[in-house]
């Protein structure tokens, strides 16, 4: 077992209770702030499953994270704890993680002492081969959002357009309403219960700008840094390798599988707190990319037919890893992760 960090050992005698956590109440310290993250989901996400496929079980968990203000704890941690703690969300369930993921996004947003649930639907700027959002002379939006997660549960959502030759956030009503029209949910391979939607905007007002930035910057901005998937990645990493450590594995393969989530977590942090150079950011994120998806295949492969089976946790760890693996890319991402995996081919 790896000993030397509190962040990422794994603790077999946890307290039974996030409050429990929080004040500390553990034999050996002070709990760290993945250990408390994954203690509350544990209360707020009693069953991982069901939350996966159930779009009314993941609300009745956002409901609870929101009713004790967790969706705005996020503006009082540093990067480095939002990573921990957002990682410790996924370690319970992908599809709680994502959504809680939008919300700690969109909260950059909020003005203080606001409470609103809020998502976000800016990746086209992403790509500017996608068909963008842009606004005419008198301010009305139109154009196409092609991925908006939380469609049943954020009551706004920034919104990102392109207008006069810049990226502009704006804030406006995320509900099914006419000029706003959802299409159907997505039927993902997993975590499908997000009731991730596109949008057809038709004459919609971008009543509230919040921000105004060159056409590039949120491409840049994702090649600058660790993508804001990556700690959802470091979790299911994680709880992959929880199932692997209860496997019939020999003990040294074990050691092994934590060594090496162990390692790469920790130079993640590490990337994190020195703002690693872009080329450095990007490898380390196709690095978590293809462990997580191999691991989340040892997993299932450990658990043998079951893992086919709906319900099964190692099939949905292993279909969960597929989806946070593709999402957010960009050419840089693509390129650097086709390298990472023939590296290792």
């Amino acid at each position: 077992m790896v000993r030397d960090s509190a962040s990422y050992r794994f603790v077999k005698d946890l307290p039974e209770s996030a409050s429990q956590a929080k004040a500390g109440v553990r034999a050996g310290g002070k709990p760290g702030t993945m250990e408390v993250a994954m203690l509350e989901a544990s209360t707020l996400v009693p069953d991982p499953e069901q939350t996966d496929r159930d779009p009314e079980a993941l609300g009745q968990a956002f409901e609870r994270y929101c009713a004790e203000g967790l969706h705005l704890a996020g503006r009082e941690r540093s990067s480095l704890e939002n990573f921990r703690f957002l990682a410790g969300l996924a370690e319970r369930s992908g599809a709680f993680a994502f959504l809680a993921l939008q919300q700690y996004v969109a909260a950059a947003y909020l003005d203080p002492g606001e409470s609103v649930r809020i998502g976000v639907a800016f990746g086209q700027l992403r790509r500017p081969d996608a068909v963008q959002v842009r606004t005419d002379q008198l301010g009305r939006l139109s154009g196409r959002v092609p991925w908006f997660s939380g469609s049943h549960l954020f009551d706004e959502v920034v919104l990102g357009f392109h207008s006069d030759g810049c990226e502009v956030l704006t804030r406006v009503n995320a509900r099914d309403r006419p000029g706003f029209r959802h299409g159907p949910p997505m039927p993902l391979v997993a975590m499908e219960s997000t009731q991730t939607v596109e949008i057809e905007i038709d004459g919609v007002h971008a009543t509230r700008r919040l921000r105004e930035q060159p056409v590039g910057t949120m491409r840049e901005s994702d090649r600058l840094g660790i993508a804001w998937q990556t700690p959802l990645m470091v979790g299911n990493a994680r709880a992959s390798l929880r199932l692997l450590l209860n496997a019939d594995l020999a003990a040294e393969d074990k050691a092994r599988l934590e060594v090496r989530t162990f390692e790469l977590a920790q130079a993640l942090e590490h990337a994190i707190e020195a703002g690693a150079p872009a080329a450095d950011s990007l490898r380390l994120r196709s690095r978590i990319g293809a462990l997580m998806v191999r691991q989340a295949r040892l997993a299932a492969l450990a658990g043998g037919g079951r893992a086919l089976l709906q319900g099964y946790r190692a099939g949905r760890i292993y279909r969960e890893a597929l989806v946070l693996n593709l999402m957010a890319q960009t050419p840089e991402i693509v390129q650097d992760a086709i390298e990472e995996d023939l590296a290792c081919a």
